[in-house]
């Protein structure tokens, strides 16, 4: 990108509140955060992640700009090297775009809480207009998918599994058999082999009523995965 087109990040800063007591401030926060990690460590974790998120927000859009729909993945994974004697690991669930990487916006899942308890709260602050959201079972409930799709006028992949029983079976009934392959693809790895294909079927206004909030079009991926002689076979629903 162009010099003009790089966020500055002292902007973003401005907005952390200051832990320090007033008297004795030689310098600003927005200074000390780009210069020292034990400060950092001090302050409101999500508060600092915030204008980051920003920040990356807006150099992801710069880097884009003109390019295909954008996408974003919602999931959580534990932070290796961060457990200690008292506590396990820390717990993120973050938002990160597809294809060129950015980490838009993060939060810690609290030992006490879940990942579903954060998603709306991790997705409010982001300009979600236009764009697609994948995330998976955890995530594909009714309240999140209306607060997406009305609030947000945003997309969404969901993945649909047991944990929604009525959609899940209705998607199974689908006339699949009678479906042709739209997209297959290989890979060849260490000791492995693993193909996908991938189906299409729109969905009756009926199923999406009655089942499942704003469903349009249901994908089935299935997966043949064969590794060192074995072979294991996966069908999903999304």
């Amino acid at each position: 990108m162009d010099p003009g087109q790089i966020a500055d990040l002292r902007l973003y800063f401005e907005s952390v509140p200051d832990p320090r007591s007033r008297r004795g401030r030689w310098y600003s926060l927005t200074a000390v955060l780009l210069a020292i990690g034990r400060v950092m460590g001090a302050v409101d974790g999500d508060a600092l992640d915030a204008p980051v998120g920003a920040y990356l927000t807006d150099r992801h859009q710069a880097a884009t700009a003109g390019a295909r729909r954008r996408v974003i993945a919602v999931d959580g994974k534990a932070l290796k090297g961060s457990a200690r004697l008292e506590a396990p690991r820390r717990h993120l669930l973050s938002a990160v775009t597809h294809g060129r990487v950015a980490t838009l916006a993060q939060v810690e899942v609290g030992a006490k809480t879940n990942e579903t308890t954060h998603f709306k709260p991790l997705l409010t602050p982001l300009d979600l207009t236009g764009t697609v959201v994948t995330f998976d079972a955890l995530h594909s409930v009714k309240a999140n998918i209306t607060w997406m799709v009305e609030t947000k006028q945003a997309h969404h992949i969901a993945v649909i599994k047991t944990n929604q029983p009525t959609a899940h079976q209705q998607l199974a009934a689908l006339p699949w058999h009678q479906i042709a392959v739209q997209h297959t693809r290989s890979e060849t790895g260490p000791g492995r082999r693993e193909s996908r294909s991938i189906k299409t079927c729109s969905i009756a206004d009926t199923l999406s009523g009655i089942a499942f909030p704003h469903a349009k079009l249901a994908l089935r991926v299935h997966r043949r995965r064969k590794e060192t002689g074995s072979e294991s076979r996966e069908a999903s629903t999304r």
